[in-house]
């Protein structure tokens, strides 16, 4: 499936990305727009990756300052950062922001998006007021703990086969052919991919999906936040083993069910993700929900992952957060923005456990 909300925890494992392209769609043609101004830069490339980064280079040499974002590729038009920032309300709006008090301690309480486009900064005032305030910065995973080697071997280790399984092997012919048509189109070989999992693999055609449409992994709010942290020290409430487990040990049949999902769903890749974004970038919780909910695939299995990888995290997360609201000081918690909704997201079981907080608007102003 083409989850924004998980490919969040796909983008903390090391991606194995293939600089080398092996295969070279028929010319694609993409398009790059200067927010400020408006023009269009238009480039040519043998691939969607090649085509995007052409046009984002073109426009961000034409312009030295402000946002360039990828306005179309292959005659299709791409929602940039800039337009999804200029729908959000002119009359305050709900963050997904929260501020919990208790005895001694504050907890900002952050929902992350992990990718953005350059147009979605700068981000409303009280996210960076709350981090200004805050004394200790926490993460799901803070990855520049970990070692390049490290987490190459990590890869290895959790998101390989074994050696006398293959990924054409594992998947259905199908499904197979469908991955290995999808990956041409951003410019690699799937027989680059014949050792991965399938969770890898569908991991690394959801990242090429998404650099096309013009969201970069660098741009994320962990990095935007992790940039700004000078000698705060920075804390993590899951380990990288952990969030390695849960996705690349899923049950074999659940990562094929959820291969076939993603690809289904691939047409409609950017209309989902924009829905998604744009939700967040409006504090609009049912808009939200509903976009994860055309996303979810209908097996058990696949229900039972998702709950798993949202919910389940959730309970143990809070019990972390718990830990800092009966210590001392200011804490900036930033997760994905998915496990702050609901009846079982955080804010909801931090309240449920006596700990009475506050979801701050646009125009919060701090004492």
């Amino acid at each position: 499936m083409l989850k924004l909300y998980r490919l969040s925890h796909f983008l903390l494992a090391p991606l194995l990305l293939h600089s080398a392209v092996t295969y070279a769609a028929e010319g694609v043609s993409a398009s790059a727009e200067h927010g400020p101004t408006g023009q269009r830069y238009l480039a040519q490339g043998d691939n969607r990756l090649a085509a995007a980064s052409a046009a984002l280079s073109r426009c961000q040499n034409a312009h030295q300052q402000g946002p360039c974002d990828i306005a179309g590729i292959d005659g299709k038009a791409i929602a940039t950062g800039t337009k999804l920032r200029a729908q959000v309300p002119s009359q305050p709006y709900p963050l997904y922001l929260w501020q919990f008090k208790h005895g001694a301690s504050t907890v900002f309480l952050a929902g992350s998006i992990h990718l953005l486009k350059p147009g979605f900064f700068p981000l409303p005032p009280p996210y960076e007021a709350a981090f200004a305030q805050s004394q200790r910065l926490v993460l799901e995973v803070d990855t520049s703990k970990i070692s390049t080697a490290d987490m190459q071997r990590k890869s290895m280790q959790y998101g390989m086969l074994p050696a006398a399984q293959s990924l054409a092997g594992t998947l259905p012919q199908q499904a197979y052919e469908g991955l290995g048509k999808a990956l041409r189109d951003y410019g690699t070989d799937i027989q680059h991919f014949q050792r991965m999992k399938p969770s890898l693999a569908t991991q690394q055609l959801a990242l090429f999906a998404m650099m096309s449409i013009g969201f970069n992994p660098e741009l994320g709010l962990e990095n935007h936040f992790r940039k700004q942290a000078g000698n705060r020290p920075i804390l993590q409430l899951e380990s990288f083993d952990f969030q390695m487990e849960l996705l690349f040990n899923a049950p074999l049949a659940t990562q094929v069910e959820l291969t076939t999902d993603m690809l289904a769903q691939l047409p409609e890749f950017e209309a989902l993700t924009t829905n998604l974004v744009s939700a967040w970038l409006n504090g609009d919780d049912q808009a939200f929900i509903a976009a994860m909910a055309a996303q979810r695939g209908e097996s058990q299995a696949v229900k039972d992952y998702n709950r798993r990888l949202i919910e389940g995290r959730n309970y143990t997360m809070t019990d972390t957060i718990t830990g800092y609201l009966n210590q001392s000081g200011t804490y900036f918690v930033l997760v994905g923005a998915a496990h702050l909704i609901g009846k079982e997201g955080i804010p909801a079981l931090l309240q449920s456990r006596g700990y009475q907080g506050e979801r701050l608007l646009s125009n919060h102003q701090f004492q």
